[in-house]
């Protein structure tokens, strides 16, 4: 991450790190858009948190991002790099319907709740249980 501060044009470019709760949900809902190019993702909160905030999402589409971001992100291909590039650029000129895609992303968030969380991993556990008698 250093690397890429120090590369980074300082006035448009910000890394942010220990954000309380509340100052992270200013700086989502200040946002333009989440870039979230990560090339190896456990699940993507990230991603579900901006799109809960109505902010559009530009990411990866390995790994688990694909299952977080649904058809609600704009998603870039390998390289990474280039097609990156080409999505800041698009998103920079307004070729993405974004008041469409913060809308499809709140409501693609609205899915993803801890209550949802919780209820699934007993279902799995009660089968695993079932299972073994």
């Amino acid at each position: 991450m250093r690397e890429a501060a120090a590369a980074a044009p300082s006035s448009r470019v910000h890394f942010l790190s220990g954000l309380s709760d509340a100052d992270l949900l200013q700086v989502y809902q200040a946002a333009a858009a989440l870039i979230f190019p990560s090339a190896y993702e456990g699940f993507g909160l990230p991603v579900l948190e901006a799109m809960a905030c109505g902010v559009p999402v530009v990411t990866c589409s390995n790994s688990s991002l694909p299952e977080a971001g649904g058809d609600a992100a704009i998603y870039i291909e390998e390289p990474i790099e280039r097609s990156l590039g080409e999505a800041m650029l698009r998103l920079e000129r307004g070729d993405f319907a974004l008041a469409a895609l913060a809308e499809r992303g709140l409501e693609r968030a609205s899915r993803f709740t801890w209550d949802r969380v919780a209820s699934e991993t007993l279902k799995v556990y009660a089968a695993a249980l079932e299972q073994k008698t």
